[in-house]
């Protein structure tokens, strides 16, 4: 049968079945009313008996809110599923299997958006055969009504997986968009935008007692590399010094592109010796680095380490303040002659908390 290859995981799956569920118990409501001031003699018991179903579904989902599984959603969905559908068969209000029918259509749609794998297969797989039960019990079970019950079935169940597969590719042209806005298309590092994006993530997985920290680097007489050999040249020293950022940074770490021959490396260490020793590292796989037509460079390096004030302040104001104490390092090694760490002077005195 079905099963959704994509689902809106940022989505809280709880508050969604609790919508569902409030839309479902008002148009039962509304039916309850109508029946009543038209006087329309039906089966008020399985109307009553899908309003409370649905009743609890809306309370479970506001319960459980962003803590509900897609397995849980997924069960209280079919649930749903068999009470209209036996609203829809014994209800025996005129034309209102049409509405339990295209309602079973949006039960379909929401279990393969909110789940994958075997649990949308076996929610998929229910819910159209409730909607298969609903037709054949209206139509009949003669040879054409059989054919009309079938088709119906799995035409949905074939609108329904177009409707996925073009979901999916949404949501891959959008993630890819954004991945590529927080990228430095020349070299593949972050740019600013990702940078600041994604520090905030970094921060708040520092490990306890480890300071997060900023290594800015500059390479050295990077002008003259352009004005000697040209800026094709020049692009492919900065493509390969990326690498070797690319390579010296550990998982979860940022490198970025701060722009023109500027990069940086974000992440956390123990101390401010761990953060020194691991830009001396990089600053000597630079200058190791065989380039383009025969060069080699080198770098000058900043390094600042996190204090209390820059840890109590929000993550954009503790990252700019990171980035100017690591810039006045990084100036005081070119200052210093070049191709060397300087680590930047500690802020405002007082115990550093933990990143």
């Amino acid at each position: 049968m079905l099963s959704a290859r994509h689902s809106f995981a940022s989505v809280a799956r709880g508050t969604v079945l609790a919508a569902v569920g409030g839309w479902t118990v008002s148009l039962h409501v509304l039916h309850l009313l109508l029946v009543a001031v038209t006087a329309t003699p039906v089966d008020h018991v399985p109307i009553t008996a899908s309003t409370l179903v649905w009743v609890a579904i809306t309370a479970w989902g506001l319960r459980r809110a962003s803590r509900m599984s897609s397995a849980e959603m997924v069960a209280a969905l079919c649930c749903g599923a068999a009470a209209i559908t036996g609203d829809g068969i014994w209800g025996s209000s005129p034309g209102h299997s049409y509405l339990v029918s295209a309602a079973l259509i949006a039960l379909v749609l929401v279990v393969g958006a909110f789940s994958t794998g075997r649990t949308a297969l076996l929610g998929n797989t229910f819910v159209l055969a409730c909607q298969c039960a609903l037709l054949l019990a209206s139509l009949g079970t003669g040879p054409l009504a059989v054919y009309v019950a079938v088709a119906t079935t799995a035409t949905t169940g074939g609108a329904c997986l177009i409707t996925w597969s073009l979901q999916g590719d949404l949501i891959a042209l959008v993630a890819s968009t954004q991945e590529a806005a927080q990228r430095d298309p020349l070299t593949g590092l972050l740019n600013r935008r990702g940078m600041s994006e994604r520090f905030t993530g970094m921060h708040a997985a520092a490990p306890r007692g480890h300071r997060v920290g900023a290594v800015v680097l500059d390479l050295d007489h990077f002008k003259a590399i352009n004005d000697s050999h040209g800026h094709d040249v020049g692009d492919q020293v900065l493509v390969a010094v990326a690498e070797v950022l690319r390579s010296c940074a550990r998982p979860g770490d940022l490198a970025v592109r701060l722009g023109g021959e500027e990069l940086a490396w974000l992440g956390a260490w123990p101390s401010a010796e761990e953060a020194v020793g691991a830009a001396e590292a990089l600053r000597r796989a630079i200058a190791a680095r065989p380039l383009p037509a025969g060069l080699t460079t080198s770098a000058s390096v900043g390094v600042a380490l996190s204090a209390a004030t820059t840890d109590a302040a929000p993550d954009a104001e503790a990252l700019s303040r990171l980035l100017v104490r690591a810039d006045v390092a990084l100036y005081e090694a070119k200052a210093g002659g070049r191709d060397r760490v300087v680590l930047a002077a500690p802020t405002s005195a007082g115990p550093v908390a933990p990143a």
